[in-house]
């Protein structure tokens, strides 16, 4: 697909996937906890149904069938609901409250923090996330990466992938939705994006998710660019 990249004032990044490995963060965080109770727990498991259960609320909120809250809400709530699944590990509510603290944490993958900072140079670069403050801040410090703004959706009038999230983000930015770029590894997502008006470029995602609203598929020319990994996109978006 062919894009005029002379409108494209801004890009608003998915992290959690995305930018952030969540996934191998859980799982240390949870091997570590196991280890110090001196049990066994199948970590991935343990993330992979974390994960799951904190987009079932999502969904479940996105439709008025649930509670709103943020995404450490969220994350903490979906701890409650594991007890039986996971009964090994035996969680108190402070271990649960500390284990939800993990995602704060959260490294980057390799090359991002430069990718980020080389497009900053020609665009205004954003995240645009369903994640908390707390979340987002302390990750993007543990990854040592530098953004111009930080959008989560707790603050907007909706939460992704609905079509108020990402015109709320374009409003913030004082742009037209068509003046900014969604970059994601989720399909679901960027499907939102264009349908709000957003530009959209599709990164190969690093992990697979766990939960079906996360399919990895897409279909070829789905999207207005297509990038292996950031240095691609880099050099697609600064030719």
């Amino acid at each position: 697909m062919t894009i005029d990249l002379s409108r494209i004032e801004a890009l608003t990044f998915d992290v959690g996937g995305t930018v952030f490995d969540w996934q191998s963060t859980i799982i240390n965080a949870v091997t570590d906890l196991a280890a110090a109770k001196e049990t066994a727990v199948d970590a991935q498991a343990f993330a992979r149904t974390w994960r799951a259960a904190m987009f079932d609320h999502l969904v479940a909120m996105n439709s008025g069938n649930a509670e709103i809250m943020n995404a450490d809400g969220m994350h903490r709530q979906a701890l409650d609901g594991m007890d039986e699944a996971f009964a090994e590990l035996a969680l108190s509510p402070d271990e649960k409250d500390d284990l939800t603290r993990a995602w704060h944490h959260m490294p980057a993958w390799p090359g991002v923090p430069e990718a980020i900072a080389a497009l900053r140079q020609r665009y205004v670069v954003s995240i645009l996330s369903i994640l908390s403050v707390p979340i987002l801040v302390g990750s993007s410090r543990t990854a040592g990466i530098d953004w111009d703004l930080i959008l989560s959706c707790e603050f907007l009038p909706a939460y992704k992938p609905e079509p108020d999230s990402y015109q709320g983000a374009a409003r913030l930015l004082a742009l037209e939705p068509g003046q900014v770029m969604m970059v994601a590894a989720h399909p679901f997502d960027l499907r939102g994006a264009r349908a709000a008006g957003l530009a959209t470029a599709n990164l190969q995602p690093n992990l697979s998710e766990p939960s079906e609203f996360l399919p990895p598929e897409s279909e070829p020319g789905e999207f207005d660019i297509e990038a292996e990994d950031f240095a691609d996109l880099v050099r697609q978006l600064c030719p």
